[in-house]
């Protein structure tokens, strides 16, 4: 995970964002892509601010680099990001205790994801 507003940077090979669910502090997404001769980086790009509403809101963006892979297999796999560093800094610019935060995941299937921690 990175704190930046342009995610182009880290990777802007295409795939498919299949499904994504949050459980306590993990963020699953299932993803497709081609490929399968190279390694595949995926990062989970943050917004630098949250969106002031109640809960609060925070863009998110995935950047995809297949490191020049250019085999055409079609995989199909799971990932998992920590998010306890949104909670963090969502504690240091709102205080200690719980929270919750309105995940805005560009693609996501259903549009947002609540992350609520205690």
């Amino acid at each position: 995970m990175v704190v930046s507003e342009a995610p182009h940077l880290y990777g802007q090979d295409s795939f498919v964002l299949n499904g994504a669910a949050i459980a306590g502090d993990a963020l699953s997404l299932n993803l497709s892509y081609a490929g399968g001769c190279a390694r595949h980086e995926f990062t989970l790009v943050v917004s630098e601010s949250f969106r002031e509403s109640d809960p609060v809101q925070l863009p998110l963006s995935l950047a995809h680099d297949a490191n020049g892979d250019s085999c055409e297999a079609w995989l199909t796999q799971d990932y998992e990001f920590d998010l306890s560093p949104l909670r963090d800094r969502y504690r240091q610019a709102y205080g200690d205790g719980p929270g919750r935060i309105v995940l805005l995941l560009e693609g996501a299937p259903g549009g947002t994801l609540l992350y609520v921690f205690s």
